[in-house]
């Protein structure tokens, strides 16, 4: 069961894990994570006892409220974290499912406005892993934000493309571009 994370808990939360580097990073990133007034973040600490290694994942779920997108990211941290990426899922989707674009016109679009070919293989923990010590639970959170970024981009310029097409507006014109500085 996850709860809503209190920082008064965290030693608690985080005592079971064996490993002292682990526990002091672990610590460290949930402070972090906890100064963002844009995600709700909550923890869940399973321990499999009856494997032989006793092995703990950490599961931290974090509901994004950003742009009131309300997505829930979940962490599954290992116990050779932060040497291996933890497992990541989106609203319960496997993470390199959402970074996955199969869609020829999609591709094209993400190398127009981005200059990647493709997500996966520019994610930190994607088909090609850019994994390293270094990097935390916020630079996966940044990119997943970043990367559904592009991808909303990519669906609005579909959206331009459509209703020049279906009014019969010159390709030339800036749709986005007018609809942008109406908003203001």
């Amino acid at each position: 069961m996850f709860e809503p994370f209190d920082i008064t808990h965290c030693d608690e939360l985080i005592e079971i894990i064996p490993k002292k580097c682990i526990k002091s990073r672990i610590k460290v990133e949930l402070k972090s994570l906890v100064k963002d007034d844009t995600i709700f973040l909550s923890t869940n600490l399973q321990v499999n006892e009856s494997q032989v290694n006793e092995s703990h994942k950490l599961t931290i779920q974090i509901e994004d409220k950003l742009y009131k997108s309300n997505n829930v990211y979940t962490f599954k941290i290992h116990d050779m974290y932060p040497f291996k990426a933890p497992d990541i899922k989106i609203n319960g989707n496997r993470y390199t499912t959402f970074l996955r674009m199969n869609n020829p016109y999609n591709l094209k679009r993400l190398k127009t406005i981005t200059n990647l070919d493709c997500l996966c293989c520019y994610s930190i923990v994607g088909c090609i892993p850019l994994w390293k010590p270094s990097f935390k639970i916020e630079n996966i959170l940044q990119e997943i934000r970043t990367y559904r970024m592009f991808r909303q981009t990519i669906l609005y310029n579909l959206f331009f493309e459509k209703i020049k097409e279906r009014f019969g507006l010159p390709v030339e014109i800036d749709l986005d571009g007018w609809l942008y500085s109406c908003k203001k």
